[in-house]
């Protein structure tokens, strides 16, 4: 059985500020000592690896409480991705360069457009496609995940027309050009028009491109992810499959909370099985609810019009049907994760829970509001007093701050993932990531938390700063109570998993600005090394 001991450095166990331990020792999965040094290496064995960390700083695991990680390794490994361009001109050489290693009538898939980071600041037209690819369908998903873009081909396969009907339980529009035509622009689950006749990958493509989107994870420190929308493509069987293979082999070496999409998670409850089924290293988490879109792509609900507009987004589910479902899963022992960006989408969402709550009281359910971005005073009060989580996506502040404040919300971006107003209230707070939509880097999420510096080196919102220890909180201790795990893992315990990082450096006593020097250089999962620097 595999040992370590980890000494010569800090040892942050998380347990309570300023709570640190000279010595952890580590036998199979389980922390099985933690102490002083001497008191520590009386226990260990001859055959115990030493773990000099020569000053360098070892903390918990970090907990990625909501990404996609799974449908990242599509894109990224299976697809081809386009957040880094400049024009329009260079998103069609890479569908040209793509189509290129396509079969006849195969899918040219990509991700990551974002209209309003181009030099021609405007979304896609089909014409723009066609010009690149008109032999092939294609498909183009907006950076937001909430919009995207297909070809004349692809319209034609999948047969939408201007008078098409938007796939029932959602909302959407399928944009028309001047001629009267679809322009190729697909809003909100319009989307889903082609994603539901655009071919799934295999079990073993799935699990290729896993494997490598774990050791990237890996690589940033992150032991375990809330992976925050599983069925979204209608996939969810050949992933649940994947995963499963993946564990057997010895290969999951991530520990995935599986959030699945309401329309998947239902044959599950029907079954008897909720929130919390499963292995440790594979569990049934949360039914996820999309209630609004994103900021960027102004569709996340707001309860004023976006700037220069007569926009508020929209709302994939009317009040009734929101309570309904709520009710139902709330009272059917699930945990519920309701994907809310604006302030008006929040409002709805805590309505349907409030009423879930009165009429089935449950005292420690830990329903979710995913994003949260928008969130105000009175919501956090009432989200408090229920007991749900906000789970933040901070990560904006640095990313689209400067945008969000110029181009779609203007002051309103100042408050923008209010966390040092929830910290205020003692709720448990977490951070994430929503990779792809930003990079899975919680160093960077704890930079945004703590520094909110825009990309232009701005501060957005001053007040709303919290400090290294409560952004290194929110991605450890608060991020496993989120997952319903914190009697395993968020914190260096006895018996608690031996899910470790070591830092280069130690994050509390390194000033905001600086954080981003600090860097992973060891992960540690059940014990096990699986990223090394």
């Amino acid at each position: 059985m595999d040992r370590k001991v980890f000494y010569n450095g800090t040892i942050l166990t998380m347990q309570a500020e300023g709570h640190t331990v000279e010595a952890v020792y580590t036998i199979g999965d389980r922390i099985a000592a933690i102490g002083n040094r001497d008191d520590v290496f009386r226990q260990i064995t001859d055959d115990t690896e030493r773990v000099d960390l020569e000053g360098k700083t070892l903390i918990p695991g970090f907990i990625e409480s909501h990404a996609h990680v799974t449908d990242w390794a599509e894109c990224e490994f299976l697809q081809f991705t386009c957040y880094h361009i400049k024009n329009i001109a260079e998103l069609q050489d890479m569908i040209r360069e793509n189509a290129k290693t396509k079969k006849a009538g195969e899918w040219v898939i990509g991700y990551g457009y974002n209209d309003s980071m181009v030099a021609e600041m405007r979304h896609l037209e089909r014409a723009d496609i066609d010009a690149a690819c008109a032999d092939h369908p294609v498909f183009v998903m907006h950076g937001s995940g909430h919009l995207a873009y297909v070809n004349s081909k692809a319209l034609e396969i999948c047969n939408i027309h201007a008078d098409t009907p938007i796939p029932a339980g959602g909302q959407g529009e399928i944009h028309l050009g001047a001629d009267g035509l679809p322009s190729g622009l697909l809003i909100g689950q319009a989307y889903n028009l082609a994603l539901s006749v655009i071919p799934k990958y295999t079990v073993e493509e799935y699990k290729g491109a896993f494997r490598k989107g774990i050791a990237a994870a890996n690589a940033k420190g992150v032991c375990s992810i809330g992976d925050g929308s599983i069925g979204y493509m209608g996939n969810q069987w050949q992933l649940l499959r994947a995963f499963h293979e993946l564990e057997k082999e010895g290969d999951l070496n991530l520990r995935f909370y599986l959030v699945i999409m309401d329309y998947g998670y239902i044959p599950f409850m029907e079954g008897g099985l909720v929130t919390g089924f499963g292995s440790e290293s594979l569990q049934l988490g949360s039914i996820k609810l999309l209630l609004d879109g994103s900021i960027q792509g102004r569709t996340a609900s707001v309860k004023e019009p976006y700037l220069g507009t007569d926009e508020k987004g929209l709302l994939h589910h009317t009040p009734e049907d929101l309570q309904a479902r709520v009710e139902r899963y709330h009272r059917g022992g699930c945990q519920i994760a309701i994907h809310t960006n604006g302030d008006n989408a929040i409002e709805e969402a805590i309505n349907a829970i409030e009423k879930a709550q009165a009429a089935y009281p449950r005292p420690d359910a830990r329903h979710m509001l995913i994003h949260c971005q928008m969130a105000s005073e009175e919501q956090l009060d009432r989200m408090a007093k229920l007991g749900i989580i906000a789970n933040f996506f901070v990560g904006h502040v640095h990313v689209w701050g400067d945008l969000h404040r110029d181009r779609f919300i203007g002051e309103r971006a100042l408050r923008m993932d209010p966390v040092a107003s929830a910290k205020k209230r003692n709720m448990p707070f977490c951070l994430h990531t929503d990779l792809p939509v930003t990079p899975l880097d919680p160093i960077l999420s704890m930079y945004a938390a703590t520094a909110r510096r825009t990309k232009s080196g701005k501060i957005l919102g001053e007040d709303q700063r919290v400090s290294v220890y409560d952004a290194l909180r929110a991605w450890t201790v608060n991020a496993a109570h989120s997952m319903f795990g914190e009697t395993v893992k968020g914190s260096i315990r006895e018996g608690y998993l031996a899910d470790l990082v070591i830092l280069s450096q130690n994050p509390l006593e390194t000033a905001p600005d600086d954080l981003l020097d600090v860097q992973v250089v060891q992960t540690v999962v059940g014990g096990k090394t699986v990223y090394r620097a």
